[in-house]
């Protein structure tokens, strides 16, 4: 059998794999070479090109910083979007009735910059009382990528807005903030579901995500395109500048090519088979300069968006830095982060299209002059000859003012909106300092209690006060961390017989809010509700193990926009919920799934209040902890979900604080008698809690009279007045470096740290501490491997945090400070 002849593959051929409903086209064969423009409209779009352009290499022959090559590959589809496709109102950019366009390639951002800026002068020069607020005009480029730490003589006459290096939601128009290689594709993803059920009908906002081959070979990126299969975002497109080149690269991925396919170098699909595989509706641009060819595919787009729910992808094929270095002829990878140096003689062969076709000069910089401000002025007289341009080409700003104007005509206005109410979850006044009291149905009675059960209950309980305003998704592990959601969130009632994946989001259960993301999709799955919660209205939790929860991390390090901001005040605090987050679920191994290092990758990596972590060790803890984390607004909330079951305290037999005081973040679960206190023990985790409390904590009694202290929200205790801390943890000097704490967590060393002092670490238990080190400085710690698969109590006395470890400890600290 001649193997290699029968093994051949014929790309794009795919007949046994053809999805119902799902389109493959191109412009070349729609057009069949006929020009869709009328010969003035093409001329008029490639106009604005050249201003775009001009503007993006004047930008960085001052600065000398920026993405110029993919900038100006992406140009000419940016230029179609703003002009033709996108429904918008140019004097309100933050209405969320506007289309939305997102560039997850958020490195080239200086395009959306200099089409901004021009879009904006052209309003300016013909309807000037539409312009909104935030308008960045031609003078706020003196602002790119600079700080409010830098000052020059122009700078601080005209006080132009500082504009990031990768887009935050501050700009005009941009409502995520992006810039990581594929990260931001989930965010919009979730943003496009907000919009489609907050704007119910057949006609809601349409989310446009931008983006470069380079970071769609990211491992994200697959992941989000399955989010966008399983949820069927009809109101989502995806474009693709397909300019084949990286930073490293000019051949990453598979294209055709006149000598036949060139496999990539980075990764073997080519834009269209990736599309395609996962469900999208695709269209190939095969000339993405070409005006006549952009604007049919965007047009072909929306109609696509329109023929069925699945999201639709063009990609529009590009010369990355095309005609930026005309002399040379170097095209790709060169320019992706770098570009001519100022006013270089390349530079100026760049800018001879412009300056030969609109037959105007722009200026040189004077030789000689090096100065800051005289670069800055000549910068801006570039800018301004661009400016007199525009008002002496009236045809070319006539064209772009009306087609800006067109764009607001249409935007729907009889849209339906949906009625959600967060005000009950983040704006009520609770009458007392300690939070809300949970309502009656949501008190577990004491005995053997189910942290997932009370956890579900309180979601459910949430989602009715707020008027339906959560979703939930999980990696493939819904009936293991949230089993019975489905009578809260499964859209048909709790008496509902539910068939196997009937409960799911879909077309034909649109008041679900259980998402199916697309199997093991952790990172897609924490980008999916942050992108849901970033315009409000909708809060979200996405569940997995806590073992996992790193994967979520770059999303919510990127989401976090300083306090106070508009976008932080927009944005609706979502939950990434860390399950079976304890040394219990030791069988499945400790490495991989009960991770005692799960709560150091949120322990203060994060800006003050941006992430909380909810630590409850009694299910009663869930609901007040969890109103009070809402209240204080943060991006995310972590609550650690242990599995197996618990135990919900007695705690008037114990004589225990209230289960609510959790709300504080951390109380005195309960007070030394009255008389000399030889200390405090400090218990964090439910599993630790649970050993402590049943088997430890009677015998300690017997011999020590001290304050027993749970840490159930570390950041939500930092929250509190000094005055509540030092009450809870004392200290015994004016200068706050002594305490008389010993503290025992199933987390790791630096999570207690807080808790006690050096005396006090020397003696107090965390996983990776082996028990021959108690008293000893933690650098003198042995070497401690992995700990083994194994029961519960088992993986606990391994850990040398079982009872008979946790008596060791805490007898051993108190007998050395009360010698």
């Amino acid at each position: 059998m001649d193997v290699k002849s029968v093994m051949t593959p014929k790309f794009f051929d795919f007949p046994a794999i053809e999805k119902p409903g799902q389109v493959y086209t191109s412009t070349r064969g729609l057009l069949e070479g006929k020009p869709y423009l009328n010969e003035k409209t093409a001329r008029l779009y490639n106009e604005v090109r050249m201003l775009y352009d001009t503007v993006l290499k004047l930008m960085f022959n001052f600065r000398q910083s920026g993405h110029p090559g993919g900038a100006i590959s992406m140009g000419p589809h940016l230029i179609g979007l703003f002009l033709d496709s996108l429904r918008y109102d140019i004097s309100r950019p933050d209405d969320l009735k506007n289309d939305v366009v997102g560039l997850s390639s958020g490195h080239k951002t200086n395009g959306l910059y200099a089409l901004l800026t021009i879009l904006f002068e052209a309003v300016k020069l013909r309807e000037p009382s539409a312009l909104p607020k935030d308008a960045l005009l031609f003078k706020d480029l003196l602002g790119f990528r600079r700080n409010v730490t830098y000052h020059s003589r122009l700078v601080d006459q005209l006080h132009p807005t500082r504009l990031e290096g990768h887009p935050i939601p501050e700009t005009p128009f941009v409502r995520i903030a992006s810039g990581a290689s594929g990260y931001a594709v989930s965010q919009f993803m979730g943003l496009a579901l907000n919009l489609r059920e907050r704007f119910q009908g057949d006609r809601p906002p349409l989310v446009y995500i931008l983006e470069g081959d380079g970071a769609a070979t990211t491992g994200r990126y697959q992941e989000a395109l399955q989010v966008a299969h399983n949820l069927k975002l009809g109101n989502l497109a995806l474009l693709f500048d397909f300019n084949n080149a990286d930073i490293d690269e000019n051949q990453v991925v598979c294209r055709i090519t006149p000598e036949g396919v060139k496999e990539g170098h980075v990764a073997s699909w080519a834009p269209e088979e990736l599309g395609r595989t996962h469900g999208a509706n695709v269209i190939s641009i095969n000339d993405g300069h070409d005006f006549n060819q952009i604007i049919a595919g965007l047009d072909a787009i929306r109609e696509m968006i329109s023929l069925n729910p699945r999201f639709a992808m063009g990609v529009f094929y590009t010369v990355k830095s095309k005609c930026y270095d005309p002399a040379g002829g170097v095209c790709g990878r060169k320019f992706h982060g770098a570009g001519h140096k100022t006013d270089s003689p390349e530079y100026w062969a760049c800018q001879q299209e412009f300056e030969d076709y609109f037959n105007v000069k722009l200026p040189h910089l004077p030789e000689g002059s090096k100065s800051r401000d005289e670069n800055e002025s000549y910068f801006l007289k570039n800018l301004e000859t661009v400016l007199e341009l525009m008002k002496s080409r009236t045809e070319l700003t006539d064209f772009i003012a009306e087609r800006i104007f067109a764009a607001k005509d249409k935007i729907p206005q009889n849209r339906k909106t949906a009625a959600t109410d967060l005000k009950p979850l983040m704006e009520y006044v609770p009458e007392t300092p300690i939070q809300i009291t949970p309502p009656a149905e949501l008190v577990m009675p004491s005995g053997k209690a189910s942290y997932r059960e009370q956890y579900v209950k309180t979601v459910g309980y949430i989602n009715k006060l707020t008027k339906n305003a959560f979703w939930v998704v999980s990696a493939d592990l819904l009936s293991s961390t949230l089993p019975g959601i489905t009578a809260y969130l499964g859209g048909k009632g709790e008496n509902y017989k539910y068939a196997e994946s009937e409960f799911y989001y879909g077309e034909n259960n649109r008041d679900s809010r259980i998402l199916h993301g697309g199997g093991i999709t952790e990172d897609a799955n924490a980008g999916l509700l942050l992108g849901l919660g970033a315009i409000g209205t909708y809060t979200g939790v996405s569940t997995s193990y806590g073992a996992f929860q790193s994967l979520a991390h770059t999303h919510v390090r990127v989401s976090v926009g300083p306090s106070g901001s508009h976008e932080r005040e927009l944005r609706a605090p979502i939950q990434i919920g860390a399950f079976h987050a304890s040394l219990w679920t030791g069988p499945d191994g400790v490495r991989t799934h009960a991770d005692p290092q799960a709560l150091s990758t949120w322990w203060e990596n994060f800006p003050y209040g941006s992430v909380i972590s909810l630590l409850p060790i009694d299910p009663n803890e869930i609901y007040p902890l969890m109103i009070a984390a809402y209240r204080k607004k943060p991006v995310a909330i972590v609550p650690f979900i242990a599995r197996p079951d618990g135990i919900a305290f007695d705690r008037e037999k114990l004589g225990f604080a209230p289960a609510v005081e959790a709300a504080r973040g951390a109380y005195i679960l309960k007070a030394a008698k009255p008389g000399k206190s030889h200390g405090t023990v400090v218990l964090q985790g439910a599993g630790v809690a649970k050993i402590f409390i049943e088997e430890v904590m009677t015998n300690l009694e017997e011999k020590w009279n001290f304050n027993l202290v749970v840490i159930a929200s570390p950041e939500l205790f930092r929250m509190q007045p000094s005055e509540y801390q030092n009450a809870v943890l004392p200290y015994l000097d004016a200068d706050q470096t002594r305490r008389n704490s010993v503290a025992i967590t199933e987390f790791t060393e630096g999570t207690i740290r807080p808790y006690v002092d050096a005396l006090g670490l020397r003696y107090s238990l965390f996983s990776y501490k082996p028990l021959s080190q108690l008293g000893k400085d933690p650098n003198e710690a042995e070497s401690v491997g992995p700990y083994g698969s194994g029961e519960p109590e088992e993986i606990f006395r391994e850990a040398g945090l079982d009872a008979q470890g946790q008596y060791l400890a805490v007898d051993s600290y108190l007998t050395r400070i009360n010698r």
